[in-house]
């Protein structure tokens, strides 16, 4: 009888001990090893999110830099953006054109202004000027011309001062294959192309001036009869009176035909070769340029003609090192929160998971992705400080909750 007493009080204790095991295992071992385990759940979301959901937004400053003090100036500057619709200025109205960027902007000593870019669309701002423009004609600052296939025809300041206009590339007058015009608001742009140039004429508003880019892969000549004017300025040694019947000729980046009252200045932003001949009525001007791809300006203006340097060589300009702003898009975060939460989960190759956004100032939730934590379930969470960047830079602060369970 004693030994089977003794066997039933071995039983009972071996027993007691492996229960106890068992309590032991659940009650510390199990909670172990999802301590181990599920931080690294919360880290690899966490990480996900910065894949999916970051972005950058770069602001570029463009540095102007001018002797004189300018308003409204026509600003042109090369720039690496190709898609105008990725690309913003605060208050500015501006376009593409051939990678260069133009826009208008007072000018005085050393200025900036900011091109905002990210993969994100822009509004357009509307800048509202004195143009007036149609498909055949243009007028702004006291100038008016005329178009016929988005090519100049004739114009007027003052009076009339360009009689007739013709283009030639590769030694044959310019016929355009297809032809456009577009009013900005503050510039009316006509273009027009053929197979092997394209020149791209502007308008601007508020300056009797007419611009026009030409770009290819052929020759380009021009010819112009314009306004009788008394005097001609190619370069210090080459100037004076336009004599009926005689020629001036010059490789050179600019020129003046003058009164003592008004002016039609030719600026280029390579030399060219220019020849100016004078007529009984009229003088004609012949323009070849050296390189098919180039900027013209034909600027007029009134008052004294030896101010034509401010308008020559008004300013210079160029894109600076840009600010280069990384953090999370709002826009990103939704497009996860439309995601079917399992295909999220399934691509990330993570266990459920909850992401909770918040306003780090007046705590306001801004969204919230994944799921929700059933009732026990072993919840592990984490909390970090990021940004919200949206696409015009501006950062605001906030509190990222992530938590994971099983």
């Amino acid at each position: 009888m004693n030994k089977r007493g003794d066997s039933q009080i071995d039983w009972i204790i071996s027993l007691a001990l492996f229960l106890l095991y068992v309590a032991w295992f659940f009650i510390f071992i199990r909670p172990m090893a999802i301590q181990e385990n599920a931080p690294n759940v919360v880290d690899l979301v966490a990480e996900k999110v910065q894949q999916n959901a970051e972005w950058t937004v770069l602001e570029h400053p463009v540095i102007i830099k001018s002797s004189f003090s300018l308003q409204k100036e026509p600003i042109v500057v090369d720039v690496p953006f190709s898609n105008q619709s990725n690309i913003y200025m605060i208050n500015k109205s501006f376009f593409l054109v051939s990678n260069k960027l133009f826009f208008l902007s007072n000018v005085s000593g050393t200025t900036q202004v900011y091109v905002i870019n990210s993969n994100e669309t822009y509004p357009q701002f509307n800048q509202i000027t004195d143009l007036s423009a149609s498909q055949n004609s243009a007028s702004a600052g006291g100038i008016f011309a005329e178009f016929e296939n988005s090519t100049i025809k004739d114009a007027d300041f003052m009076g009339p001062k360009i009689f007739s206009y013709s283009l030639q590339s590769g030694g044959k007058t310019f016929s355009p294959l297809n032809y456009s015009f577009i009013n900005r608001g503050f510039a009316a742009i006509y273009s027009a192309t053929t197979q092997r140039v394209n020149a791209t004429t502007f308008v601007f508003g508020y300056n009797p001036r007419i611009y026009t880019l030409f770009s290819g892969n052929s020759s380009i000549s021009e010819s112009f009869d314009v306004f009788r004017y008394s005097n001609y300025y190619l370069s210090s040694s080459k100037n004076g009176a336009v004599d009926p019947g005689a020629c001036y000729s010059a490789q050179s980046s600019m020129a003046e035909l003058y009164t003592l009252d008004s002016a039609m200045l030719f600026s280029f932003s390579s030399p060219v070769g220019i020849s100016i001949c004078g007529g009984n009525n009229t003088i004609s001007v012949t323009i070849d340029f050296n390189s098919s791809s180039t900027i013209q300006k034909i600027i007029f203006f009134s008052g004294n003609p030896q101010n034509f340097a401010m308008y020559y060589n008004s300013y210079s300009a160029e894109l600076g090192i840009p600010q280069i702003e990384t953090a999370l898009s709002l826009f990103s975060l939704q497009l996860l929160n439309a995601t079917n939460y399992n295909n999220l989960k399934n691509s990330w190759s993570v266990g459920d998971f909850r992401i909770d956004v918040y306003n780090a100032t007046n705590n306001e939730q801004i969204i919230e992705i994944g799921g929700t934590p059933y009732e026990k379930a072993n919840v592990y969470a984490r909390e970090t400080r990021n940004f919200l960047l949206d696409k015009y830079g501006n950062l605001e602060d906030v509190r990222i909750s992530i938590q994971s369970w099983t």
